[in-house]
């Protein structure tokens, strides 16, 4: 998943490797793992933008699936995401 990060005037693109069921379970993982941390519903931008006074802002960009070669690359190199455990 691509997201929007920043703070103040500053924006910057993050990709992220997550493992879910389908798109609609990225997103959750997404807004529960979020959340969990302390941010919420921006009142700016779509459905996706979060925002924490302290962190600044994430927002949803995009979700692909990768194929196997691209999952396979892509680990070496980016952040997996970390799921916060429910309860």
């Amino acid at each position: 998943m691509r997201l929007i990060e920043g703070s103040g005037d500053f924006e910057n693109f993050s990709y992220h490797l997550i493992e879910a069921e389908d798109e609609q379970m990225v997103k959750y993982h997404y807004h529960y793992t979020l959340k969990k941390w302390g941010y919420a519903p921006a009142s700016w931008g779509g459905k996706h933008a979060l925002d924490n006074w302290d962190m600044g802002f994430a927002e949803l960009d995009l979700i692909t699936e990768l194929t196997d070669v691209e999952h396979y690359v892509l680990d070496k190199y980016l952040t997996g995401w970390h799921k916060a455990a429910e309860e």
